[in-house]
Order: structure tokens, then sequence, then C-alpha cells
């Protein structure tokens, strides 16, 4: 391992969350079969709440009518944890890796990808920390970023983390986030006092990747001819 290895960058953007998911499941696909390098799809998703694969209905605090309202879409997903809030302003981020490449098991890899969160947010001189008994990043006691992963074949993995950048945190008390009762929650722009722009922030988390996993990170904007080619 080493910065020869290639990590495409694929920045969508804001992207649906279904999508999003088709996305990953195509770059999945491809890369189970080495017609592409590691990849990390970066993007902000339209308002929605995934349920992860310990769904965790009972942690959706407002009714079906008032979901429908404010046009927030729920969506029962494959990844590990429980439910979560994704809109703009949230920087989302989905690793499409070589598992075995880079860690001994999934409890590391996990590590890996909180690390990259903390390096991104001692960049902008914010001490992060983890918890043992959650997964995600804590500044003091409000989470900024969540995590839930899935591998596919015991190989390859998707889905990923949750940055909260500036979105609108009113929209978290729509739920438990990740079924956790009085969580409280907190965004960069809230921490810095100034809402940062995204592109930087993207940067950065890709600098943060590239140190944590060591790899070289290369921005991909043809990738779309691509899947029509490989699937």
């Amino acid at each position: 391992m080493g910065q020869d290895r290639i990590c495409w960058i694929l920045d969508e953007g804001v992207l649906p969350y279904r999508e999003a998911y088709g996305l990953q499941n195509s770059l999945v696909k491809l890369r189970l079969r080495n017609m592409v390098p590691d990849c990390l799809i970066l993007l902000e998703h339209p308002p929605v709440l995934t349920l992860g694969r310990n769904r965790g209905d009972e942690n959706i605090l407002v009714s079906k009518e008032i979901l429908r309202k404010e046009e927030i879409e729920v969506v029962l997903t494959d990844r590990g944890g429980s439910v979560t809030y994704h809109g703009p302003g949230q920087l989302v981020g989905y690793p499409i890796l070589s598992l075995r490449e880079y860690s001994r098991n999934v409890s590391e890899y996990l590590r890996k990808i909180e690390e990259v969160i903390i390096l991104t947010l001692k960049e902008f001189e914010v001490q992060a920390k983890r918890r043992s008994d959650y997964p995600g990043i804590w500044v003091g006691e409000k989470k900024i970023a969540s995590i839930g992963v899935a591998i596919r074949q015991f190989r390859i993995t998707y889905h990923g983390f949750a940055f909260n950048v500036n979105p609108d945190m009113s929209r978290f008390r729509l739920i438990n986030p990740c079924g956790i009762k009085n969580l409280e929650l907190t965004s960069l722009a809230n921490l810095l006092g100034y809402p940062p722009e995204m592109a930087e922030v993207k940067q950065k988390i890709a600098r943060s990747f590239a140190h944590t996993f060591g790899m070289k990170m290369v921005r991909n904007d043809v990738y779309p001819p691509i899947v029509s080619i490989g699937t």
C-alpha cells in the first residue's frame, strides 16, 4: 500500500438518495471485477430519512403526513445502524474500497473513517473525538458525524459517513438520530460561527482520506460512460 494506489473522487453535487445508491451498486459491481480502482463518492442529498438494517421506525418521531408535508422521503437501506437524516448542507461520503487492502477487519475500517473526519476537523482547528460505545465523531458531547457501512461479499465497502457541515439542524428533531434518545448534534458551521464553503470541506476530506488510507486521490468526471460500458 502506498501513494501509488489510486482512488477516484466522484463529486456528485446534490443527488437523490436512490440515485446515489444505484451509483454505489454500479461501482461495487465493477470494483468486485477490478474494472475500476477504489472510489470516494462525495455528495449532498435532498431531505431524506434512511433506516439501516436495525430499522428503528420507532425512532421517527413524527407522522407520515408530516414527512410528506415536509417533502422528506423515508428509505430502507442495507447499511448498519438505525435512522439518520440527510439533507443539503450535510456532506455524505461513500467509499467504495477493497477492504482487504486497507484494513484487517470492519472495526479497523470504521476507525479509519472516523480518523478521516477527525483530521478534517483538525484542519478547521476543531478538536473532535471518538466514543467507544457508538460509531461516529463527537465534539464535546455533541455528535457531528455519523457512520454506517456495509460490505459486499466481505470484500468491497459501500455506504459511509454523514458529516454535518451546515445542514438545517431542526430536521434532526424529527428523529432520534442513530436511535439515540436526547442525542445532541452540532455542525461545523455552528462550531465556527460561519458556514464554510462545501468545496473547501470536500478538499480537506479528500486530503484526510488520502493520508489515512495511503492513496492518491484523482478526480474523475467521466465515470458515467464507464458505467454504461462495464455493467
